[in-house]
């Protein structure tokens, strides 16, 4: 079903239909995998019928209706995903800045400016380093396929490569001169296990989000052909 879900799943659809229509109004005859249209075809228990005008408007027009609803389902999957990456960041970012404040209790009276330009550093890479990575990864929306194992792993390795990411951006820029980035790499390091846990959970609803989204696309395709087969059958 990927052309129904692309950009131009609907301009597609509507030559699919108009070249159906064609077919039906000068009585001929087609395939398209499972879905013949025209001439009754022999041997088979059920046979084809020719629609009137109306009925192959009616066709065209729940097939349109079809498409944009597959890529509806599709469009809210990629924006709940995004939404617990949003969750995620604001929690990583606000334990990074527990740290920053954990070192040096008084930074926020004494050294406001270092510790406002630490914090937006952080912003800096969760929006320009790790967003658009976990942009690439939840587009793709191929989580539903992963077995229990596959899925573990795979989560595994995007934290090593977020907290990689996050920590080496850092230091590279590290410019401080209240305190060092070893200092905040060890803190850090004490507390990974809790901005491990929140990737973690960013990730499983992913895959649930994922799984949930081909649920619905199915769902919507054996509704649909359903009601094509109702309009193009009838009873011998």
């Amino acid at each position: 079903m990927e052309i129904f879900v692309s950009p131009y799943g609907v301009i597609i659809t509507a030559l699919i239909c108009s070249t159906i229509l064609i077919i039906i109004l000068k009585g001929g005859h087609a395939k398209f995998g499972k879905l013949e249209v025209g001439k009754n075809q022999k041997d088979k228990p059920t046979k084809k019928r020719t629609l009137t005008i109306l009925e192959a408007e009616e066709l065209a027009d729940r097939t349109k209706s079809h498409a944009l609803k597959m890529e509806e389902i599709v469009r809210l999957a990629f924006i709940y995903q995004m939404r617990q990456y949003d969750e995620t960041q604001n929690d990583i970012v606000g334990k990074l800045k527990n740290i920053f404040k954990d070192i040096v209790p008084e930074v926020e009276t004494t050294n406001k400016m270092e510790y406002k330009s630490f914090n937006s550093r952080v912003v800096l890479i969760m929006e320009l380093k790790v967003r658009p990575l976990i942009k690439e990864w939840f587009h793709i929306n191929h989580y539903y396929n992963y077995e229990v194992e596959e899925q573990r792993d795979y989560i595994a390795g995007k934290i090593i490569v977020i907290q990689q990411i996050l920590l080496e951006t850092l230091e590279d820029d590290w410019c401080s001169s209240t305190i060092t980035f070893k200092s905040v790499k060890d803190r850090y390091i004490k507390e990974v296990e809790e901005i491990e846990s929140s990737i973690f959970r960013c990730f499983n609803q992913a895959f649930k989000i994922s799984r949930d989204c081909q649920a619905s696309l199915l769902e919507e395709k054996l509704k649909h052909q359903k009601f094509e087969e109702g309009m193009l059958t009838s009873s011998c």
